[in-house]
């Protein structure tokens, strides 16, 4: 949701009363948007797509299922773009009401980043002059954004002449690649990181790259994230994440055959998509065989997911029944 509320205040039509809109040439930035929209609304109305082609004669995808499409000439365009709309007074109420929410939690400022960078971002480099920066494209100051970016410590300035956000300097664009900012754009992540692999390997000063790791798990990475977010091998990140955790400052969670580091004081769990299903039927107690009908599994398969939730204390079994146990802690799926 904090992804798609950053795509619409990049891209959508922010005054619009009537309907709510985003345009943009990304198909799967259409797609997830519609999708997500659809799943935590469920509007009236069939979404309207409007196709501007740089000549009628380009082909185009239909990124939306049951959408009627209407096309146009729009000789500026490079490529096909899309304008997706979705009619519903009362759709939009209930959508400006939830993107208030969103933005009053810093919980949603990454999703809300990578949601606007998708929209507004570009990358760029110019190895001649040394340059290296990310821009997010605006009209004007956006208090949000400059929220945001202060809050995850990243330094910006903003530019009138180029009309955007400018960030610079290899500290603050390896925060923002922490942060995945590029991950719903396949086209500018693989810019980003390509950008970031022409940096010659980090000197970390002496006694740094532990507190440098640490800081890099406000959110479950793997090991080999650690080592490439750090540009440090792999055996090197793990000693550096195992004396983090010795010193009880991180902790580790296995999920399936892959083991998640994440500081302490996130209050986090991280368990599998699996144990997840599971946890989410036990909104009321219930017993073995109602549990595995559900998530179609084995009872013996489920009976092995519920003791290792037990082990995690989201779980508690009382005579031949299982139930949920209220934590604080944030559950997070991988």
């Amino acid at each position: 949701m904090a992804q798609m509320v950053g795509l619409w205040l990049a891209e959508g039509g922010t005054k619009l009363l009537g309907e709510v809109t985003i345009t943009n040439n990304n198909l799967s930035l259409i797609s997830g948007f519609h999708y997500g929209l659809w799943a935590n609304f469920r509007p009236k109305y069939l979404p309207r797509v409007y196709v501007y082609l740089p000549s009628p004669a380009i082909p185009f995808a239909r990124p939306v299922p049951n959408a009627s499409y209407r096309t146009y000439t729009d000789p500026r365009a490079t490529k096909p773009y899309y304008i997706y709309r979705v009619s519903g007074v009362e759709l939009v109420r209930e959508w400006r009401e939830k993107v208030a929410e969103a933005c009053r939690s810093r919980l949603n400022y990454k999703g809300i980043l990578q949601g606007f960078f998708a929209g507004e971002g570009n990358v760029k480099e110019d190895l001649k002059r040394r340059t290296r920066v990310l821009r997010i494209a605006q009209a004007k100051r956006v208090e949000l954004i400059e929220n945001i970016l202060s809050h995850f410590g990243v330094s910006f300035s903003y530019t009138v002449s180029e009309s955007g956000y400018v960030i610079s300097g290899r500290g603050n664009l390896e925060k923002l690649w922490a942060l995945d900012i590029s991950r719903l754009h396949a086209v500018k992540h693989a810019k980003f990181s390509a950008m970031l692999a022409t940096y010659k390997e980090y000197h970390y000063a002496a006694g740094s790259l532990g507190p440098a790791v640490f800081h890099l798990l406000s959110s479950p990475l793997t090991t080999l994230d650690v080592a490439t977010k750090v540009g440090r091998s792999r055996s090197r990140a793990l000693q550096v994440l195992l004396q983090l955790r010795h010193g009880n400052q991180i902790e580790m969670f296995k999920v399936r055959s892959t083991y998640y580091w994440i500081r302490k004081d996130q209050k986090s769990i991280v368990i599998s998509v699996e144990k997840s299903r599971i946890l989410n039927t036990l909104a009321r107690p219930r017993r073995l065989f109602e549990i595995s009908r559900i998530v179609k599994r084995t009872e013996k398969a489920v009976k092995k997911r519920l003791v290792e939730l037990v082990n995690l204390n989201l779980v508690v079994k009382v005579n031949s029944y299982w139930q949920r146990l209220e934590t604080t802690k944030r559950v997070i799926a991988k």
